[in-house]
């Protein structure tokens, strides 16, 4: 289907450099957000996996750095994968960043930044390593049958397809 005809849309397939690049940006973010106690970037933040949940890459700041300006800069190729584990990835850190924003309203600081430091952890391993922990835990819960194989088969298949592997 295609982005224009439906209102949330994520793409089937996206390109690993962009999605390393996005997570490389989030680690920056929330380090500075951690060590800074700057608490006001956290809406923004949030904001960004929740666009990047709805509609992919299409509204969201950080994928149009990476996708427009970074990646091109670092000469890398496209290199495709699976779609589906990468929203699921995107919702995780939507829900890290959005629940360390309502702890932070309540003025526990202290579970904020674990959910913080959780979403640092993931963003790095994603970015230098190209370990997505959302992906795993996306083929995990597919695999358990939790979501229809037809959602992405590629998630269900035994290669794997967080790097692409079908």
């Amino acid at each position: 289907m295609s982005s224009s005809g439906n209102f949330f849309y994520f793409p089937q397939v996206v390109n690993d450099w962009t999605a390393r690049v996005v997570a490389l940006q989030i680690v920056i973010w929330t380090t500075v957000v951690l060590v800074l106690e700057a608490w006001w970037v956290i809406p923004f933040l949030a904001v960004g996996f929740w666009l990047r949940v709805g509609w992919g890459p299409r509204y969201s700041p950080a994928a149009k750095i990476a996708t427009r300006l970074l990646v091109p800069l670092l000469g890398r190729e496209k290199k495709p994968i699976a779609g589906t584990p990468k929203r699921f990835a995107q919702l995780m850190g939507a829900l890290l960043t959005s629940g360390a924003g309502l702890l932070i309203l309540v003025d526990s600081l202290l579970w904020a930044r674990a959910l913080l430091s959780v979403l640092v952890v993931f963003a790095f391993l994603e970015a230098f390593v190209g370990f997505c922990a959302g992906c795993a835990i996306y083929r995990f819960l597919a695999k358990a049958g939790l979501f229809p194989a037809e959602i992405c088969v590629n998630c269900v298949l035994e290669k794997d397809h967080i790097h692409g592997e079908v």
